[in-house]
């Protein structure tokens, strides 16, 4: 791929497609014609016989203990240091100083090193300067450049030029309509510099970053469209306010209609991000209502990257109001989450849990024989067990023992439900979980006791014998001497009631 000419149109340089350029690399190093080493490429071994070295700037410090420990490089005779350091905002840049380079060729570490190569290694302040007459170029290329580079120096530009120089300059770029790639790149460089600093939320709020990308997200071309989905998605993620304005501007309904059968998966991947991202910080449900039927239509998908957001976009919304939940509830969702829970991925299945946990919580009896019925209960117990889900779980379990009728508690000990929850008892420093487990122990304590005085099983309360049965009584009682005193006082009722 060209991806530069000469002043006389002759190519420059060129590109290569990544997997590419992966192979490239690999080969080279097997053929031991040059090692490219990076921030994720640290370890010895694999230069040790190499000609040649690409080294990022990042990773200099590293490298020089990483040579000094083994002597010498007497392989090596070209280094080739390239790119553009991080920026810390604790550190500063990671450059490259005099005494480093003096190390490079004093002949120690490479005794036949011929070429050190830094031309295309940019300081921080050389790049600063490019960029910013990037941007006050009259070039549209040199002016998206400008705009793409513009997040690696911003940590060095004033908070004054922003707001007067370069900040005046992004707005006008967004009214190029006759340039939908310069207007988005604009765009990308506002959202990402008011991400970063909340200072800068002014760009977004005073010009017309918002409006203009909301009418690219009905552009004829699919690059268009994704691109400003990604930059609203930006925008709405840095606040609440800044959410409602992306709302405000009627982002809704040109964004559901990227939902067809026709739109690209990369379109339809990046559309379900961004009403994800709406559906956060629990926005009022009148502002998105109309999202929660597509929403139950996408958690269908077979896509995880559509699935998993639209899934995730559910749980906020379960986290609003009361409206909203029910909208949810009948939207039809529930037998969708039972296959979720499925998964043994919790990537996957975590949003489903959460989810369900919210449900839960708000719905009656009615609606808990609904899950039950979906076959959602069976598989959530396991995952009492599990290190990232436990609390979630949990959660959902103490609700339908505090909601449910006594027939659908006794169905949870059907399910086995009692033995996983005293074994949650057994870490001190997990209070609330300890709380709910106790709470949700004592629901079922309570209808074996009702059982019990009904006469249906022998003058026996048969669910606090299971638990001594099966050594869960020691786990309570262990709690005696529990530092929190609530949980000391749960337990002493728990065991004059019970035992």
């Amino acid at each position: 791929m060209i991806s530069g000419k000469s002043s006389r149109g002759k190519i420059k340089t060129c590109g290569i497609h990544d997997m590419l350029r992966d192979l490239c690399l690999k080969k080279a190093q097997e053929e031991k014609f040059f090692h490219v080493r990076d921030k994720d490429n640290i370890f010895p071994e694999s230069i040790k016989y190499s000609r040649r070295l690409c080294i990022h700037p990042d990773i200099l410090h590293e490298e020089f203990k990483c040579y000094q420990s083994m002597g010498s490089l007497p392989a090596v005779r070209s280094i080739l240091i390239y790119g553009v350091p991080s920026i810390s905002y604790s550190e500063g840049p990671k450059g490259i100083d005099e005494s480093q380079i003096n190390e490079l060729v004093d002949g120690k570490l490479f005794p036949l090193l011929r070429v050190l190569d830094l031309k295309q290694y940019k300081q921080i302040n050389e790049l600063k300067a490019e960029v910013i007459a990037n941007l006050e170029s009259n070039d549209d290329k040199l002016q998206i450049r400008g705009c793409s580079e513009l997040w690696l120096v911003f940590v060095y530009i004033s908070e004054g030029f922003i707001s007067e120089g370069i900040g005046p300059r992004l707005l006008e770029f967004l009214d190029r309509i006759d340039y939908p790639k310069l207007q988005l790149a604009a765009a990308r460089a506002i959202a990402d510099i008011s991400h970063r600093s909340s200072n800068n939320i002014h760009l977004i709020e005073q010009g017309a970053v918002v409006p203009t990308m909301v009418s690219l997200v009905s552009s004829p071309t699919d690059e268009h469209r994704r691109e400003a989905l990604e930059v609203l998605a930006t925008i709405a993620d840095v606040s609440a306010e800044s959410r409602d304005l992306v709302l405000s501007h009627g982002v809704l309904m040109p964004l559901l209609e990227q939902f067809t059968d026709k739109t690209k998966p990369t379109i339809l991947r990046q559309a379900t991000e961004l009403l994800s991202v709406l559906c956060m910080r629990k926005p009022r449900f009148e502002q998105v209502k109309s999202a929660i039927l597509p929403l139950a239509h996408l958690i269908h998908s077979d896509d995880p990257r559509i699935f998993r957001p639209a899934c995730m976009a559910l749980f906020y919304l379960t986290c609003g109001e009361m409206d909203m939940k029910q909208a949810v509830i009948d939207a039809g969702v529930i037998p969708r989450f039972f296959e979720l829970l499925l998964y043994r991925d919790t990537y996957i299945s975590s949003p489903a849990v959460c989810t369900v946990g919210n449900i839960i919580s708000y719905v009656d009896d009615t609606q808990i024989q609904a899950v039950i019925e979906a076959g959602i209960i069976s598989p959530l117990l396991p995952m009492l067990q599990d290190a990232q889900l436990f609390k979630a779980v949990a959660e959902v379990i103490y609700n339908v023992t505090t909601k449910g009728t006594n027939a659908q508690i006794k169905f949870l000990v059907h399910e086995g439900c009692i033995e996983p929850m005293y074994d949650l008892l057994v870490n001190p420093n997990e209070v609330h979980v300890i709380k709910i487990c106790l709470e949700g122990l004592e629901n079922i304590l309570k209808v074996g006791e009702a059982e019990k005085n009904q006469g249906n099983t022998e003058d026996v309360n048969v669910f606090a014998q299971m638990i001594v049965d099966a050594g869960g009584i020691e786990k309570i009682k262990n709690l005696q001497t529990h530092d929190n005193s609530k949980i000391r006082e749960q337990i002493r009722k728990i065991l004059e009631t019970y035992w």
